[in-house]
């Protein structure tokens, strides 16, 4: 449904027909707000919940929309778009059995989010500037994808069940100023992308403990000064990326003996830290090791043929 401009409210009671829809989308229908407030007729009410096979919806720059419907318990996707006065989701959100995937979008008037239900595993959130917390995410979570909110300023009580978490990319928050401290529990945790965040000073002691981390993607957090001790536990790293953090200057004992074990390393726009990286610099026989690595505009590769680019700064496609 497209430009429905005389559409009000949800058509119930021509939902109630559509009992083998699985995929619904709704655009730019910019009077919209919600439910309607007077109840069906008994003649078209009918029994059972509204399109009770939809497995996908998607409701996309809809500027009126105050409130969303009860959604069928058959739901595995949620998409939700540029709909500046929707101020909460539904209540029965957690109710939703089989919710896999919620994607919330430039939804500034949303200021938090209800619990969120035990079946979900992908949670992307961008460009919600009224947003505060999160709500503590399901131990079925696999990815989690925080893009420009500007009023988030923790994520301490969301991560402490994520145990399931494969995939972590934060990005433009800045008034986020530290990450949880224990990290442990993330022991599923394969890539990790921290980006845009100009009020982070540290990272935690706890990111040491990331013994299945693959890659890790620092950029831009331009008050970080120091990466933490005990990074010698991250066994399985083979991709680092650190990009405009002006203020590092050296790596940690433990990350230099993880050095040699790398694939790909990329530093830029870190002066000193590249100085230290460049040739007849201390980190230089680490750094002769490792297959792959570009330290500002210089590039260096083993192999005969180029290895893909340094992308995981960039939001993945699909999850």
């Amino acid at each position: 449904m497209d430009s429905c401009d005389d559409l009000v409210y949800w058509p119930e009671a021509e939902f109630r027909g559509l009992n083998s829809l699985k995929n619904l989308s709704l655009h730019r229908c910019k009077k919209l707000v919600g439910p309607s407030p007077l109840p069906l007729s008994s003649s078209s009410s009918g029994d059972g919940e509204l399109l009770p096979n939809l497995e996908e919806l998607a409701v996309i720059d809809c500027d009126g929309l105050l409130e969303l419907p009860k959604l069928p318990a058959s739901l595995r996707s949620l998409t939700v778009g540029n709909c500046p006065k929707l101020n909460s989701l539904t209540e029965g959100l957690p109710l939703l059995p089989n919710l896999e995937e919620l994607d919330i979008e430039d939804c500034d008037g949303l200021l938090e989010l209800p619990k969120l239900p035990a079946s979900l595993r992908s949670l992307d959130i961008e460009d919600c500037d009224g947003l505060l917390e999160l709500p503590k995410l399901p131990a079925s979570l696999r990815s989690l994808d925080v893009d420009s909110c500007p009023k988030l300023n923790s994520l301490s009580e969301c991560l402490r069940h994520a145990t399931a978490l494969e995939h972590i990319y934060i990005w433009g928050c800045p008034s986020l100023t530290s990450l949880p401290v224990d990290l442990g529990h993330l022991t599923a945790l394969k890539v990790m992308s921290i980006t845009k965040l100009p009020g982070l000073k540290s990272l935690p002691q706890g990111l040491g403990q990331l013994a299945a981390l693959k890659s890790l993607c620092i950029g831009s957090c331009s008050k970080l000064s120091s990466l933490p001790e005990g990074m010698q536990g991250l066994t399985a790293l083979k991709k680092l990326s650190i990009k405009y953090c002006p203020r590092l200057s050296s790596l940690p004992e433990g990350l230099q003996r993880r050095l040699p074990g790398l694939e790909n390393l990329a530093i830029e726009g870190c002066p000193d830290l590249e100085r230290q990286c460049k040739r007849r610099g201390p980190y230089w026989d680490l750094m002769s090791r490792i297959p792959n690595t570009k330290i500002s505009s210089e590039r260096r590769s083993n192999f005969s043929t180029s290895l893909p680019s340094f992308s995981c700064f960039r939001r993945p496609s699909t999850v």
